[in-house]
């Protein structure tokens, strides 16, 4: 009786495994694992090209951009605030922006900076995942190119803490200096809105006109609040050198500025094509600049 018992289960496991078999062979089930591979690749490289290949490229380029800005002001010429220091910050700045943000636009959208992502979310530009991705490798680069700076540049002849953004104490407090950075990056925003975001990178003088812009900051407002503009440039040197007393200025005045910026865009300056108004942090208030509906009057005639 045992061995009848054997004999059938033994009959019924082999039967299953041919059925499996023959499942497997099936034309149909191999044109599911097709479309299931394919499926997958296909994810894999949508994954690549939007998220890993932008970061990658965000984190190489503001990395050098932000490199460069720390440099500069470790020659032996620009320890002070004179002209001379301000005009080689100011270019050296500009025109390194400039050119990364021309190389990295159909990459990235060549933002290099946290308030640019994060205005450029605001507006639909691009989705909150990839917003936290970008600004997360921009602080990353900016550590980063504040330690390269510090290996590279014997700075005992320096001052303490040389690769700051400091605001200067004796024209400004923390409120000015606060007040300062916002309306320098409000206008900043506006400027890459109506430049670049306006017309879905099409003017070819978009990244000239927000170096220019930058320079001219940095030459105005220099030794004012020290123009950081970047919250990844003052965050950077602040991990590598220390000093976190006044770093919280060059984060609430930028992001503040930016808020700013987003919404006098939306309310007054865009039109009515935007990047993406379902990504749009403000897409509630869009609504406000749509404005009346179109009247037509036709006017009766009589024969």
């Amino acid at each position: 009786m045992t061995s009848s018992a054997g004999k059938l289960e033994s009959a019924t496991a082999t039967k299953e495994s041919e059925t499996r078999q023959g499942s497997g062979s099936c034309p149909a089930h191999s044109r599911i694992q097709a479309r299931t591979k394919k499926l997958r690749q296909q994810r894999c490289e949508k994954v690549y090209k939007i998220m890993f290949k932008p970061a990658v490229t965000e984190f190489i380029f503001t990395f050098f951009h932000l490199l460069l800005g720390i440099m500069v002001g470790a020659g032996p010429n620009l320890t002070g605030t004179g002209p001379f220091s301000l005009t080689a910050a100011a270019l050296a700045t500009g025109l390194n922006l400039y050119a990364f943000i021309s190389t990295t636009f159909d990459i990235s959208g060549g933002h290099l900076n946290p308030i640019i992502s994060y205005g450029v979310f605001l507006v639909g530009g691009i989705a909150l995942d990839q917003t936290v991705i970008y600004i997360v490798v921009q602080l990353l680069a900016g550590t980063a190119a504040a330690g390269v700076a510090k290996a590279l540049i014997n700075d005992t002849e320096l001052p303490d803490h040389w690769a700051l953004i400091k605001f200067n104490d004796k024209l400004q407090n923390e409120t000015q200096a606060i007040f300062t950075e916002a309306l320098l990056c409000c206008a900043l925003l506006l400027v890459a809105y109506l430049t670049i975001v306006e017309t879905h990178g099409k003017n070819p003088f978009g990244p000239l006109l927000i170096g220019v812009f930058v320079a001219a900051c940095i030459y105005t407002a220099g030794p004012l609040s020290g123009a950081g503009i970047n919250p990844a440039r003052c965050f950077g040197p602040v991990v590598v050198f220390g000093g976190w007393s006044t770093v919280w200025i060059y984060v609430v005045g930028p992001f503040a500025g930016t808020t700013v910026a987003a919404i006098i865009y939306r309310l007054f300056l865009s039109k009515k094509r935007v990047p993406n108004p379902k990504l749009s942090a403000l897409r509630h208030i869009w609504k406000y600049r749509e404005g009346p509906p179109e009247v037509v009057i036709e006017f009766e005639t009589t024969v």
